[in-house]
């Protein structure tokens, strides 16, 4: 897949000349250019080519010493659209998605240009539990969409229903780590209130039957929930939230562990390493 790393690498001209690789050639090589540019979209009436540009020189403006011909007309689709972000990766791939084997130029939002050519999009897989809903699915969605990734995402859901846990549950009493609703006749205390319990199951993770432990002097029957201990087939990069991790990410083969209450800086670089963005070297 090509897409420049940024729409500032991204010239655009109009030309009267026909856009054949030999009148192409013919017109720029020589010509002078920022030194920012990369590539040149070239634009004679509806027509429109896509150039890779080089120079050898260091100027604010420099010669063209050689030219790459990405896409000649026949190849190249032009599109507008003020609510794309050309530089979300998982944005123009949406958009060049729906024009298969061309090379798509897309005018987005601020009139910013870039184009996408060989459309490549990455899947990854949240793997969580509700209720509540997942913060981790929302901030993994965002982040695919925002220009915080490098890669174009494909994002699925898999979410484990609290509720399918709880039917295992032979005690009158479930205790959930903190505040979260169930469709149960049982009663539902919540640890992180202290409350007394007398024929309690615990639906939580390592650490909070440690709590538990603590606070009954005894351990409760116990169901894990913990996404990071109960996900299964990692053949698919898949992320997930564990509350024993404080800060930051780690990565184990196809799997990604994040903070139960992690920030967007920590998700997006766990994406981006999973998925073998330019940040994973």
């Amino acid at each position: 897949m090509l897409i420049p790393e940024h729409c500032r690498e991204v010239g655009i001209k109009d030309v009267d000349f026909p856009l054949n690789p030999e009148s192409i050639v013919k017109a720029w090589k020589g010509e002078r250019i920022y030194f920012r540019t990369k590539y040149l979209v070239l634009r004679s009436g509806d027509a429109h080519c896509v150039l890779g540009v080089k120079s050898t020189a260091s100027a604010v403006m420099n010669d063209v010493d050689d030219i790459d011909i990405i896409s000649l007309p026949d190849g190249t689709t032009w599109v507008e659209d003020g609510e794309i972000d050309v530089l979300s990766p998982t944005q123009l791939v949406r958009v060049a998605l729906q024009h298969p084997g061309k090379t798509v130029v897309v005018k987005g939002a601020f009139d910013h240009v870039s184009f996408v050519k060989d459309p490549e999009v990455k899947r990854i897989r949240v793997f969580d539990v509700v209720p509540p809903a997942s913060k981790l699915v929302s901030l993994v969605r965002s982040i695919a969409d925002s220009q915080a990734i490098s890669v174009a995402v494909d994002v699925e859901e898999d979410l484990v229903d609290m509720n399918v846990l709880a039917e295992d549950v032979k005690t009158e009493e479930i205790l959930l780590p903190c505040e979260g609703d169930l469709a149960t006749d049982k009663t539902v205390l919540y640890l992180a209130k202290g409350p007394d319990v007398s024929d309690a199951t615990l639906i939580g993770c390592e650490f909070s039957r440690k709590v538990a432990r603590e606070l009954y002097g005894r351990d409760l029957p116990f169901i894990q929930m913990c996404p990071r201990r109960i996900v299964k087939g990692t053949d698919v990069p898949t992320i997930v939230k564990c509350c024993e991790l404080q800060s930051g990410f780690q990565i184990d083969g196809n799997l990604a562990v994040v903070p139960w209450g992690a920030k967007t800086q920590d998700v997006a670089q766990a994406m981006e390493r999973l998925l073998g963005g330019s940040e994973s070297g």
